[in-house]
C-alpha cells in the first residue's frame, strides 16, 4: 500500500501477514512514555489522593507548572471537584511536593528520584513523627537536646534548600528573610500551623503553601529548627525556646490568621 507523501507511513509498507487461527502474535514492548512519580516527601499523599480520580501520570507526563499554578489546581480540585475530603494540611503537603519536583525551576526530565543533596532541592531524610513531648523536653534549652540542622535537613531543605536559598517562584528563601526575625513567636506559629496566601520575601512575591508541622514535630524539634533558621546563613535572630513553642501550641491558629500576623518589614508587603 502506498501512502501520501509527508504523512506517517510515507514509505511502502510490508505486505500483510496472512492470519492463521492457531498462530500466536506479538506486538512487542510498548514504549514507556509516562515516568513514575519522583520519590520524595509527600509522594504518598499524591498517590493516595490524586489517583482516586485520575492517574498520577497526569503529573509526571505533562510539562512542569509554576508553584502558584499547582496551588490553584489543587485548591480548585479541593473546592469544586472530588477532592473536598482532603484536609488543608494534606493539600498543602501535596502542593509542596509538586512544587519541589514539578515546576520549571525544579523539574529534571526523566528523573524518578529525589534531587541530590548538593542541588537547590535537597532530598529530605526520614523522620519519625513525634509523639507528645515530655514536659522536661519541652522546657529544656534547645541546643542541648535537639540538633536543629538535622531537623531542617529532614523536613525543610527539600523545599527551602540546603543553604536556605529557596526555589525562585516556588519556595521563599530563609537566608536574609526578615519575616523570621523578631521574638520567635511568628516562626513558631508558621512551623506549627502552616502559612497560606501571597507573601513577599526579599522583594519577590510567592504564593505561600507552607504545611503545618504540629503533628510531626514536638516542641523541642520546632524550637531547634526555628533557632537554626534564625541563626544561620547570615541571619542574626536569637534562640527560640521550646517553652515559647509550647505556649503557641496551646493557642491554635489557622494558616490564614498567621498570614495576617506576618511581619511587615520585608518589603512592606504580606
Amino acid at each position: 500500500m502506498q501512502y501520501a507523501d509527508q504523512m506517517r507511513g510515507a514509505i511502502d509498507q510490508a505486505a500483510a501477514t496472512p492470519y492463521t487461527t492457531d498462530a500466536s502474535y506479538s506486538i512487542g514492548t510498548i514504549p514507556q512514555d509516562t515516568p513514575p512519580l519522583i520519590e520524595g516527601q509527600g509522594v504518598e499523599l499524591v498517590r493516595t489522593n490524586c489517583s482516586v480520580c485520575h492517574a498520577t501520570t497526569f503529573i509526571s507526563s505533562q510539562p512542569p507548572l509554576p508553584g502558584s499554578t499547582w496551588h490553584d489546581e489543587v485548591y480548585k480540585m479541593k473546592e469544586k471537584y472530588g477532592a473536598t475530603f482532603i484536609s488543608d494540611d494534606s493539600a498543602n503537603k501535596i502542593i509542596a511536593y509538586l512544587s519541589a519536583h514539578y515546576t520549571p525551576e525544579t523539574h529534571k526530565p526523566g528523573s524518578t528520584s529525589e534531587a541530590p543533596a548538593s542541588s537547590a532541592v535537597t532530598a529530605p531524610l526520614a523522620v519519625k513523627p513525634a509523639s507528645k513531648p515530655s514536659t522536661a523536653t519541652s522546657a529544656a534549652p534547645v541546643a542541648s537536646t535537639v540538633d536543629g540542622a538535622k531537623v531542617y535537613a529532614a523536613n525543610c531543605a527539600s523545599c527551602h534548600g540546603a543553604a536556605g536559598a529557596g526555589v525562585p517562584g516556588a519556595f521563599p528563601p530563609l537566608a536574609g528573610n526578615t519575616a523570621i526575625a523578631g521574638d520567635g513567636k511568628y516562626i513558631s506559629d508558621v512551623l506549627l500551623y502552616g502559612l497560606q496566601g501571597k507573601i513577599v520575601a526579599k522583594g519577590q512575591p510567592y504564593n505561600g503553601v507552607m504545611p503545618a508541622w504540629a503533628a510531626q514535630l514536638n516542641d523541642a524539634q520546632i524550637a531547634a529548627v526555628a533557632t537554626h533558621v534564625r541563626s544561620t546563613w547570615g541571619n542574626k535572630g536569637s534562640a527560640v525556646r521550646a517553652s515559647t513553642v509550647k505556649t503557641e501550641r496551646s493557642a491554635p491558629k489557622t494558616a490564614a490568621q498567621i498570614l495576617k500576623e506576618r511581619p511587615q518589614s520585608d518589603s512592606g508587603t504580606k
